[in-house]
C-alpha cells in the first residue's frame, strides 16, 4: 500500500466528532477520532498527563488549542481532524502511527506538530519527535534499587521478525527460519506453538517469554507485566514494527537497566544511558557481565531514572512541547 495515498485530512468545521477531553488538572484538549476512542488507546494516560502539564505552564496561553489524534496510515480511511476554531493558534499531538510516516503536510494547518515513531526530524517544518509513552495500565514509577530486585532480566512480547536474532541468542534452539516478514510471522507462530510457550531457560532467575499473541494476551495480564518489570534489574527492549518501542519508556519509568538496539537521533535519545547493541548475538555474555557488577548496575539505574525524569517524563516532555511551540509561533 502506498501510504502517501492515505493522508490525514484536516477539515475546518465544527462537529460533535471533536470531543473535549479533560486532564487530571481539569485542563482540556480536542480529540476527533470516533472509531478509535481515546479511553481505549494504549498510551492515553501518558498523553493526558503530558497535555495537563502543557496547560499548566504559565507560558502556554489558554488561547492555543491542543488537538490529540490517533492516526494509522494503514487504515482504509483515516479519520479526519476537525478544526473547531480556525482563528485560534493550535498544536497537534499525533500518536500510534508505527509505520514511520512523516506527515509534513500537516504543518500547514497547525503551528506545531508532535508525533511519535518518526525516523528523523525534518528541519524545514515544525514537525517534532515525541517519545512513545507508556501503557495506561502502568503503575507509578519505581526507584527500588536494582540490588533489591528479585528478577534479573525481563522480556515478554511477540516474536516479531526483527526479534529472531535475540530469540536465537537466548535459546539452545539456534535456528529460526527467515524468508520474508509475512511468512516469518506464520513460521514463528507455528514454531512457538510447538514449544508450547515454554520460558527460555538459558538465564536463571529471569522472566523471558516470547509468544505469538497480541500484547499481554495469553502470557501476562497488565498488572503482572508491570509488577515483573518493576521488580527487574535489566529490561530487554528489542524493536518491534518500529525502531522505537513503548518498552523503552516503560522500562525507564520502572527504573530498569535497559538493553536496546540503536535508536533514532532524537533529542531525548541522545543522552539515553542504555546498553546498546548493533547485534543481539552477544547479549547473553553482556547480561552476565553487567549482572556481576553491582556498582555498574546501580550507576546505570541512577542514570536511567535521571533520564526518565529529565527527558521523557510527562513534565519534561510538556516543557519541550511548550518551548518548541512558542518558538515556532513567535517565528511565524
Amino acid at each position: 500500500m502506498d501510504l502517501s495515498e492515505n493522508r490525514l485530512e484536516v477539515k475546518y468545521q465544527e462537529t460533535d466528532s471533536a470531543k473535549v477531553y479533560k486532564t487530571s488538572n481539569g485542563s482540556s484538549f480536542y480529540y476527533c477520532n470516533v472509531i478509535s476512542r481515546f479511553e481505549k488507546l494504549f498510551d492515553q494516560q501518558y498523553i493526558r498527563e503530558v497535555v495537563g502539564n502543557v496547560r499548566a505552564s504559565i507560558n502556554f496561553s489558554d488561547e492555543i488549542d491542543i488537538y490529540v489524534h490517533y492516526y494509522n496510515p494503514l487504515d482504509l480511511v483515516p479519520e479526519p481532524i476537525f478544526i473547531q476554531n480556525k482563528e485560534r493558534r493550535r498544536i497537534l499531538i499525533l500518536i500510534s502511527d508505527e509505520t514511520g510516516s512523516v506527515p509534513t503536510y500537516l504543518t500547514k494547518d497547525f503551528d506545531a506538530v508532535f508525533k511519535n515513531f518518526i525516523p528523523d526530524s525534518p528541519e524545514s517544518v515544525p514537525l517534532f519527535p515525541l517519545p512513545a509513552g507508556y501503557s495506561g495500565d502502568s503503575m507509578n514509577s519505581s526507584k527500588l534499587p536494582v540490588n533489591q530486585r528479585g528478577n534479573d532480566v525481563f522480556f515478554s512480547g511477540r516474536i516479531e521478525p526483527h526479534r529472531h536474532e535475540l530469540y536465537r541468542s537466548l535459546t539452545s534452539l539456534q535456528y529460526l527460519p527467515s524468508i520474508n516478514p509475512r511468512l516469518d510471522r506464520v513460521i514463528s507462530r507455528l514454531y512457538l506453538k510447538i514449544l508450547r510457550r515454554k520460558k527460555i531457560r538459558r538465564l536463571s532467575n529471569s522472566f523471558i517469554h516470547f509468544h505469538a499473541d497480541n500484547f499481554y494476551e495469553g502470557v501476562l495480564d497488565p498488572r503482572s507485566f508491570n509488577e515483573l518489570l518493576m521488580n527487574s534489574k535489566i529490561a530487554l527492549c528489542p524493536r518491534g514494527r518500529a525502531l522505537e518501542s513503548f518498552r523503552h519508556i516503560e522500562a525507564a519509568r520502572a527504573g530498569c537497566v535497559i538493553f536496546s538496539e540503536s535508536l533514532p537521533d532524537h533529542y531525548f535519545y541522545k543522552t539515553a544511558p542504555f546498553v546498546f547493541f548493533d547485534s543481539w548475538k552477544n547479549v547473553l555474555s553482556t547480561i552476565k557481565g553487567v549482572l556481576s557488577d553491582e556498582d555498574l548496575l546501580l550507576q546505570r539505574q541512577n542514570e536511567t531514572i535521571a533520564w526518565w525524569e529529565n527527558m521523557v517524563s510527562e513534565s519534561s516532555v510538556a516543557r519541550y512541547i511548550v518551548e518548541r511551540s512558542l518558538e515556532t509561533m513567535n517565528g511565524r
